[in-house]
């Protein structure tokens, strides 16, 4: 058995949603994305150390904002801190958006940021990346999430 792959291609859309909710928003990683990584120890290794190529988006532990992180062939993970901030104990929709050019981050339906970095250079196009979804505590070890769905589109 072999994990579905996707490509980031120029002129080509894909998209990436997740539904969730955590108990403490600033108290915990939850990333969701694309990735080459497969041969780790821990599942948090996929966006705490410096991947192959990922893009990810979500909340990282000790802030509530939404960022989006990207790294293109082990050149130094870059990232952006979107408009939004997640709410403890509430249903969120995050999403990751290509319209063939452009890179977004989307939260409850509202666009939280653009990658404003060269695409060219940062964003890992045309590579057979896997989706993951992980979710990691912070401090308080009782923090709990839930995730409701996992949707991917990608345009052929």
């Amino acid at each position: 058995y072999l994990p579905k792959v996707y490509q980031i291609n120029t002129g080509k859309k894909f998209f990436m949603e997740i539904r969730f909710q955590t108990e403490v928003a600033d108290d915990t990683d939850v990333q969701f994305g694309l990735t080459d990584l497969t041969a780790t120890t821990n599942p948090e290794d996929l966006w705490t150390t410096t991947a192959a190529n990922v893009v990810s988006f979500g909340v990282l532990d000790g802030d509530a904002t939404v960022g989006m992180l990207s790294d293109k062939s082990n050149s130094g993970t870059s990232v952006q801190l979107g408009t939004i901030d997640l709410v403890s104990a509430t249903w969120h929709t995050l999403a990751i958006g290509w319209d063939g050019a452009q890179l977004t981050g989307w939260v409850d339906g509202q666009r939280a940021l653009v990658w404003s970095s060269a695409v060219s250079t940062t964003v890992p196009l045309a590579t057979q990346l896997a989706p993951f979804v992980g979710f990691r505590n912070g401090s308080t070890a009782n923090n709990e999430g839930q995730l409701d769905y996992v949707r991917i589109v990608s345009e052929r």
